[in-house]
């Protein structure tokens, strides 16, 4: 920097860069163009140091350490990936469609169907499914409250229902951050007991909730209260970089967590996730070092040189150049003689975005996040993309079963089994959950297809069976089909499956038509296959 009209030397500064060539300071600092290189160093300089390292030692984002937390702060950035976004996208809508309380009582499967509209548990379990896709478990929290509900319907008489519930229930549930959350000492013979790792302005107002000077329904729910850690809870926290003196123990009725495979005594499950954090730390350095060959060929050097080794350039033309340089580059036509040469001096990019080095990382990742063991028919057990298909399907549906059990155990039989609500369900009636569809496919094995309607069509399995498999709900196709049947199928004459006919034109029952002959077409006059008992209304054999 410049202090009583002498230039003062700064270590670190760009001055550095130019006294290397041996100048006086007051020589630099006499010669402007000397001062504007120098400025423009400077501003190099800062620019530089402002802007995260991206050599190949910067290797912190996918690279953690075995902190938990900062394992799962990675596999959250994972998912800005185009390959682990896109995958956890594609499987979440494979995995849901819908999904449905189900009972033997039917008024009990109305009410909890109606629990489930009010809390949009559709969008809950997606969210779920997301947290355990990034980090291999979720935790989930709860608030109850009393809710009415009335049975939807009619009789069999047509008359509304007018059965009513009054039930304690959850209002609202939410998955909660991960990292925000410790399990507390793992005992294998009690329950999960879990942690809430709580702000400075959280920590003081508890004491006003306590003494009831500060109402705060959250906190009374959710805390039960402050943690007192021992001195191995102490060393174990210090080593995650948990404060051990502002934790709150959580409502385990209110606050609960599921997890991926994990061993009882073991805090963490493993994270999943983490088999490919090598994988995307070379997909970035391989980004950086195409994004360094297209930044360096955008910003080339343009060297002009003046004279040949016959007719060397004189020190006055080569000045002149220098001089009028600035002018000259904003023109589109420069003219000298033949002894001016213009070269731009950038590096080659033939070998940049080679698509076959991405594809090879993208493939690795693909294959672990699928659940597969080879990207296709290349594979060394020569698997094809059916056999694959029926592996990562099955993975889902693994993934998705054990998310169901969660639900059915800290949601319905909570529910069901609450002490506030003695005497409103019939003991051992208590809710599934359902979903749909209920198998996950993602090829058309045309086979099983054909499996699947031959059971049907020998009543092995019922109707609603076959149309979660296809992802249809019985309620809304029944619906549909009486609309048909009393405004459009006069307008379009439908072909009525099994009846070889139209609707209204010789079908069994209609007023002076003849009735259909049993055993025509191997079938009886209902449509069903000859011989078969009568079917009820769910699709299910009658007795013989």
């Amino acid at each position: 920097m410049r202090e009583g009209g002498r230039i003062v030397d700064v270590p670190g500064s760009s001055l550095d860069l130019i006294n290397v060539s041996g100048l006086d300071e007051n020589t630099i600092a006499g010669d402007r163009e000397l001062m504007r290189v120098a400025r423009e160093l400077s501003s190099w300089v800062d620019r530089t140091r402002s802007r995260p390292s991206t050599s190949m030692f910067d290797r912190t984002t996918f690279t953690p350490s075995d902190n938990p937390y900062d394992q799962m702060r990675s596999a959250r950035a994972a998912l800005h990936d185009d390959i682990v976004g896109g995958v956890a996208e594609i499987t979440e809508a494979f995995a849901f469609q819908g999904l449905r309380w189900q009972s033997e009582d039917h008024d009990q499967s109305d009410l909890f169907n109606q629990i489930n509209r009010d809390l949009n548990l559709d969008e809950v379990v997606r969210k779920m499914w997301r947290d355990v896709y990034a980090y291999s478990q979720y935790y989930a929290g709860s608030m109850w409250g009393w809710r009415d509900y009335r049975v939807r319907g009619v009789t069999s008489s047509g008359a509304p229902r007018r059965k009513t519930y009054r039930v304690w229930c959850p209002i609202e549930i939410r998955t909660l951050d991960p990292t925000k959350i410790i399990p507390l000492s793992p005992n294998p013979f009690g329950p999960d007991l879990l942690g809430w790792m709580a702000d400075e302005s959280e920590w003081t107002r508890w004491d006003a909730v306590k003494d009831g000077t500060y109402d705060d329904p959250l906190m009374t729910q959710f805390f039960t209260e402050k943690y007192v850690p021992s001195m191995a809870d102490r060393a174990s926290f210090a080593t995650m970089g948990v404060n051990p003196d502002r934790i709150f123990v959580l409502n385990p009725s209110s606050v609960w967590r599921f997890t991926l495979t994990r061993p009882d005594y073991e805090r963490f499950p493993d994270l999943r996730m983490r088999s490919i954090f090598k994988l995307l730390d070379l997909k970035q350095q391989l980004i950086d070092a195409d994004r360094a060959m297209l930044v360096g060929a955008a910003n080339y050097i343009l060297l002009l040189r003046k004279g040949t080794d016959a007719q060397p350039g004189k020190q006055d033309e080569v000045d002149a150049l220098r001089r009028n340089y600035n002018f000259l580059a904003r023109l589109p036509v420069i003219i000298s003689d033949h002894r001016l040469e213009v070269d731009i001096v950038a590096p080659k990019t033939d070998f940049v975005l080679q698509q076959g080095r991405y594809d090879l990382i993208d493939n690795r990742i693909l294959m672990r996040l699928l659940g597969t063991l080879s990207p296709g028919a290349k594979g060394q057990r020569n698997e094809t993309n059916v056999t694959i298909s029926k592996a990562v399907a099955r993975n889902m549906e693994n993934r998705r079963h054990m998310i169901r059990r969660d639900l059915e155990r800290n949601f319905a039989r909570a529910v069901y089994f609450h002490p506030r609500n003695v005497d409103q369900f019939e003991e051992g009636d208590e809710p599934s959950l359902v979903f749909v569809p209920r198998n996950i496919s993602l090829d058309l094995d045309q086979a099983f297809i054909q499996a699947v309607l031959s059971l049907r069509e020998h009543q092995e399995i019922s109707r609603e069976s076959i149309l979660e498999h296809f992802g249809f709900d019985q309620a809304t196709e029944a619906q549909r089909r009486e609309t048909e049947e009393e405004m459009y199928d006069d307008i379009f004459e439908t072909i009525i499956p099994f009846g070889g006919g139209q609707p209204g034109v010789n079908q069994p029952g209609q007023p002076g038509q003849k009735p259909a002959t049993p055993g025509q077409n191997g079938r009886d006059g209902g449509g069903r296959p000859a011989g078969s008992a009568a079917g009820n209304d769910n699709g299910d054999g009658g007795d013989e």
